[in-house]
């Protein structure tokens, strides 16, 4: 478990419906713009703009060609149409970040992204 304390999260829009707080863990967090645009209400909408305010969760879009891979996988294994444009941004952001040498996990209940 000390091992993943230090391992970057990459949270996606049902993490934070499902009550994920970015304040309560220690990892460096990230989140993308479509998950921003989806949690536009509510309390949901409130944990995420005060934990990008207060610098626990940063907001990043991932590269043009780590979205294209995740286009080419998501259609050579059938998922294209499950994957919602937000989960795709997170999927890339999750290869740009392996590829920077880190280990990242993906906070989420969404099946197609699991």
């Amino acid at each position: 478990m000390t091992e993943n304390r230090y391992r970057p999260l990459i949270l996606d829009a049902s993490a934070l419906i499902t009550g994920f707080n970015p304040a309560d863990v220690e990892n460096e967090q990230y989140t993308v713009p479509l998950v921003e645009e989806e949690l536009k209400r509510g309390l949901t909408s409130v944990r995420l703009k005060t934990s990008i305010r207060t610098g626990k969760l940063k907001v990043k879009t991932p590269k043009k060609a780590f979205l294209e891979e995740v286009e080419r996988e998501a259609e050579r294994v059938g998922d294209s149409l499950l994957l919602s444009e937000a989960d795709k941004q997170v999927l890339a952001l999750a290869l740009e970040l392996k590829s920077a040498g880190e280990k990242p996990i993906i906070v989420t209940d969404d099946y197609s992204i699991q």
